[in-house]
């Protein structure tokens, strides 16, 4: 449990330098793969693998990096989905996509329509350009994280 809470704080971390400087870091997210590969082999049914298949994250890189170099998408989004679907368990992959693209559509009409108009956000939004992405990437890992 002291992991998932790990999880969760990293996560938030994460969302707040995402909302704040559009920016995530590489060193949050060294640590929450440690703090998740910790947390997945210290599963009872883990056997020392890991719980997530490869296919799945690899084409989802694959295709992130090529929208990075579109600049579609955010390269640390990129690498933020990519290690959320190695943490969680592989019947899920699917299932985070949609998540992931839902709450990421709904996300971003908020934000861009409602929430960058609202003056004490628009003081912690240094950048105020771009969606901050990784929010709904965060809410998916920590959901299908305790899920799986």
């Amino acid at each position: 449990m002291i992991l998932y809470i790990l999880i969760v704080l990293t996560s938030i971390y994460i969302m707040w330098m995402d909302i704040r400087y559009r920016r995530i870091p590489n060193k949050a997210l060294v640590v929450l793969l440690f703090i998740g590969f910790a947390y997945l082999l210290g599963l009872d049914e883990s056997n020392c693998y890991v719980r997530g298949g490869y296919i799945i994250p690899a084409i989802t890189l694959s295709c992130g990096i090529a929208l990075s170099y579109k600049n579609i998408i955010g390269m640390g989004d990129v690498k933020f989905l990519f290690l959320t679907l190695l943490l969680c368990p592989e019947q899920w992959h699917i299932a985070i996509l949609y998540v992931v693209i839902f709450i990421g559509g709904c996300w971003s009409l908020l934000w861009h329509f409602v929430l960058c108009k609202i003056p004490p956000l628009g003081k912690v939004d240094m950048i105020k350009k771009g969606i901050p992405y990784g929010i709904p990437i965060a809410l998916a890992l920590c959901t299908f994280t305790f899920i799986g």
